[in-house]
C-alpha cells in the first residue's frame, strides 16, 4: 500500500504542533509568542528530514530541514535562557557536521564529506571547552590536532582498489604526533621542554637519517627459464597402413595349374 507522502508529512507537523500546545494546557511549560515560533520552525524542519530520509526527496529537504531544527533552537535558547547562549553555535555546527556526513550513505566515493563534517564537530568541541567552568586553553590545540588526525586516519581507512586514499596516511600521523607533542608540553611543560622535547626531535632526526641512507644493491631477478615446448605427437596412422609395411611378399609357386577337365561322359 503506497502512502501518500504529502498528507503523512502534514500530519507529522501538525501532531507536533497539537502535543506542543497540548503540553502547555497542562502547565508543563508555558509557550509565549517566541517558543510558538521556535516549535513552528523545530517541527518543519522535523517534517522536511522526515520526506528526506523516508520518501527520498531531493537534498535541499535535508538542508532545509536543518536550518528549520537550527532556527527553532536557537530562537528557543535565546528566550528561554534555559541552557547558554553558547549552545546556539554548538548546534549550528553539528548539524551542519551531520549534514556533510550524510553523503557517506551513497558509498565511499564521497568520502571527501568527512573533512568539512568532521570540522564542524571539531569546530563545536572548541566551543565547548569555552564553555566549562574550568578553563582549558590549553586543550584547543590538542583537541584540533589530535581530531585532524582522526578525520585523516579515518580517510585512510576508507582506502581500496578503486579509491587510493593512502596519501590520507601522513597527514593523519603528522598531526598525531603534533597533537601529543602539544598535550605534553602543556600538561608537563617542565620536564617536556628540558627532556622529552629534545629527545623526540633526536628520535625523528634518526629515523629521517636511517630512510636516507642507501640501502643494499638490490637482487636481480634471474631471467624466468623459458619451458621447452613439446613437439607436437604426430598423428598416428591407421594400423593397416602400418601393417602393409612389415608385410612379407611371398614368391610365385612352382606348380602348374592342373588342365581343365572335361564333365561329359
Amino acid at each position: 500500500m503506497k502512502v501518500k507522502s504529502t498528507n503523512f508529512l502534514f500530519g507529522v507537523f501538525l501532531i507536533i504542533l497539537g502535543c506542543l500546545f497540548l503540553l502547555h494546557a497542562l502547565d508543563v511549560f508555558f509557550i509565549d509568542s517566541s517558543i510558538t515560533v521556535a516549535a513552528f520552525f523545530v517541527a518543519a524542519g522535523l517534517v522536511f528530514i522526515m520526506a528526506y530520509f523516508l520518501f527520498k526527496r531531493g537534498l535541499w529537504t535535508l538542508i532545509v530541514g536543518v536550518i528549520g531544527l537550527f532556527i527553532g533552537a536557537a530562537i528557543y535558547i535565546e528566550r528561554t535562557h534555559y541552557l547558554p547562549d553558547d549552545l546556539i553555535p554548538v548546534t549550528l555546527f553539528v548539524l551542519t557536521g551531520l549534514t556533510f556526513l550524510n553523503a557517506l550513505r551513497y558509498g565511499r566515493k564521497n568520502w571527501w564529506a568527512i573533512i568539512p563534517g568532521g570540522y564542524c564537530f571539531i569546530f563545536a568541541g572548541h566551543v565547548v571547552i569555552d564553555m566549562l567552568w574550568l578553563r582549558f586553553d590549553d586543550l584547543h590545540g590538542v583537541l584540533f590536532f589530535l581530531g585532524t588526525g582522526l578525520i585523516f586516519g579515518i580517510i585512510y581507512l576508507l582506502k581500496n582498489q578503486k579509491f587510493d586514499l593512502d596519501w590520507a596516511k601522513y597527514p593523519s600521523i603528522i598531526s598525531f604526533i603534533i597533537g601529543i607533542i602539544v598535550l605534553l608540553s602543556s600538561r608537563i611543560s617542565h620536564v617536556f621542554n628540558r627532556f622529552l622535547f629534545p629527545v623526540i626531535l633526536i628520535i625523528i632526526g634518526l629515523l629521517l637519517l636511517f630512510k636516507s641512507l642507501p640501502k643494499g644493491p638490490k637482487k636481480k631477478k634471474l631471467p624466468k627459464k623459458e619451458k621447452k615446448k613439446k613437439p607436437k605427437k604426430e598423428k598416428k596412422k591407421d594400423k593397416k597402413e602400418e601393417d602393409k609395411k612389415f608385410e612379407i611378399p611371398t614368391p610365385p609357386s612352382d606348380r602348374v595349374p592342373p588342365p581343365p577337365t572335361d564333365n561329359t561322359e
